[in-house]
C-alpha cells in the first residue's frame, strides 16, 4: 500500500499525518509507503512548522528531515491512495487528475472517520499551539481509522 496525504504547503497537516501514518504502520509491522506533499509551492524545500514538529515530538515522533514537496502529475500515478486534508484541496487534487484511475483513488482524510461531519481537517497555520495540538488529535483518529480501513480491505 502506497499512501500520498496532501493539505496546502506541506507543513503544517500533512507533514503531522505522514508521521502518524509511519507510527501506526510500524507498530503493526505493516509494509506500506507513506508520504506527503503541497498542493501549493509555498514552502517547498521547507521544513515541517515548528509546531508540527514540537507536537509530534511530544509523542515521540520525529518530522525534522520532512522537507515540504508540490504535488506534481506523476504522483498521481505512483500511490495506491491519496488523501486530501480537506475539501479544497481535495478539489485542487482532482483538477490535477486526468484520468478515472486517478481520481478513483482521492480521499478526503475524514472520510475515513466513521461519523465524522465535517470531513475538513482544519488548517492551523498561522494559530496557537493549541490549535496544532487540536489537529493533532484529529489526525491520530483518522489515521487508525484509515489504517483500519485498508487492512480489512473495504471499499468507500
Amino acid at each position: 500500500m502506497k499512501i500520498l496525504v496532501v493539505c496546502l504547503g506541506n507543513i503544517c497537516r500533512s507533514p503531522l499525518a505522514k508521521g502518524l501514518l509511519l507510527s501506526k504502520i510500524k507498530e503493526r509491522k505493516l509494509d506500506w509507503v507513506v508520504d506527503s506533499a503541497g498542493t501549493g509551492s509555498y514552502h517547498v524545500g521547507q521544513p515541517p512548522h515548528p509546531k508540527s514538529q514540537a507536537v509530534a515530538l511530544e509523542h515521540g515522533i520525529d518530522l525534522s528531515n520532512d522537507r515540504a514537496v508540490q504535488l506534481d502529475q506523476w504522483m498521481l500515478d505512483q500511490y495506491d491512495c491519496i488523501i486530501a486534508m480537506d475539501s479544497y484541496n481535495y478539489h485542487d487534487i482532482i483538477r490535477l487528475c486526468q484520468t478515472d484511475q486517478q481520481r478513483n483513488k482521492v480521499y478526503r482524510f475524514l472520510d475515513f472517520v466513521a461519523g465524522a461531519e465535517d470531513k475538513n481537517v482544519p488548517d492551523p497555520y498561522g494559530l496557537g499551539v493549541q490549535h496544532f495540538k487540536n489537529v493533532f488529535k484529529i489526525i491520530d483518529e483518522g489515521c487508525t481509522c484509515l489504517i483500519n480501513f485498508y487492512q480489512n480491505q473495504q471499499k468507500i
